[in-house]
This record gives structure tokens, sequence and C-alpha cells, in this order.
């Protein structure tokens, strides 16, 4: 039950949250409708909606005591290390575009790190 709920949630602050009540600090983010496609305003707008969902994802799959984070090895602290930098070069990615690249670069050790 909590699922539904959370992705209902979702959907609403989405949708009026960023509208009415973030609409002082989403007037801030750089982002033009008339943009160049790729680099300009799709690429953040998508990474920021696909964050969000993991994000509710994972605290859904930790809340129900699915998954568990055990951080005792090397390769869980590299891979929350890259995690770490994927999303901040994303949200990086509203005022420079160059950090596209950290990100590509993130998503391969991520990949790297769980081929076994």
């Amino acid at each position: 039950m909590i699922l539904p709920v959370a992705w209902a949630l979702y959907g609403l602050l989405l949708i009026f949250g960023l509208q009415t009540l973030l609409g002082t600090i989403t007037n801030r983010l750089p982002y033009n409708p008339t943009d160049k496609p790729i680099g300009g305003s799709v690429l953040p707008v998508l990474f920021f909606n696909v964050s969000a969902i993991i994000g509710m994802v994972l605290l859904t799959l930790y809340s129900t005591s699915y998954w568990t984070p055990n951080l005792s090895t090397r390769r869980a602290k590299l891979e929350l290390g890259s995690v770490g930098v994927l999303l901040l070069s994303g949200f990086m990615l509203w005022y420079y575009p160059v950090f596209v690249f950290i990100a590509v670069a993130a998503i391969v050790l991520l990949m790297a790190i769980n081929l076994e």
C-alpha cells in the first residue's frame, strides 16, 4: 500500500508543488523552454525526474525492509561515491553542460563495479 501512495504523492507534488509552493525557487532555475533539446532543457529536467523516481523507489524498498545498505565493503563505498558524483553532476547540468561528461564517467564506473 505504500508504493501506490508514494507514487500518487510524487505526482501531486510534482504538479502542484513545483508550480505553487516552490514557484520562487523553480523560477530561478536556468530553464528556458526554447533551449537546445539535449544540453539546454530536456536533459536536466529528465535527470531531475529520474533521480526523484529512483529515490522514491529506494526509499520504498528501504521502508519495507527489502533493501538494506551495507557499507562495510570497499565495493559498496565505491558505489555510493559514484552515485553521489552522478547526482551532483546531474544537478550541475542546470548550470554547466560540461558536467554531462562527469555523469557519463560515473555511470561507466557504476557499470564497471557491478560487472563480475
